[in-house]
């Protein structure tokens, strides 16, 4: 299995969508959220491949959907390093985002 970081803006991303979650639903629901994207994000891992690239948005973009409204933006670095760039909501402006975070991640 490949191994995976996030990228500090998608970490904050995260963080956010869990601190909404215990908000509005409780803090039981939100760590079923964070697990819940956890294991998506090591499914990615296993198989990186399994999920269509959008290069329509950026060369090398992988993109997954999770629970509906939310998209995660994967890269492959490296042949063994899967980089979370964002978990966006299908409403964001995702082409601006990921283009800026990708540049950023390979200085």
């Amino acid at each position: 299995m490949n191994k995976y970081k996030f990228v500090l803006e998608a970490q904050e991303e995260l963080r956010k969508e869990i601190a909404y979650s215990a908000e509005r639903w409780g803090k039981a629901h939100a760590r079923k959220y964070r697990d819940s994207l956890r294991e998506k994000v090591r499914t990615i891992c296993r198989n990186p491949h399994l999920y269509p690239l959008r290069n329509d948005i950026l060369a090398g973009i992988r993109i997954c959907t999770f629970k509906g409204n939310h998209i995660i933006y994967t890269f492959i670095e490296e042949k063994k390093l899967v980089v979370v760039l964002a978990i966006l909501s299908i409403y964001q402006n995702i082409e601006t985002a990921v283009l800026k975070r990708r540049q950023e991640n390979q200085k």
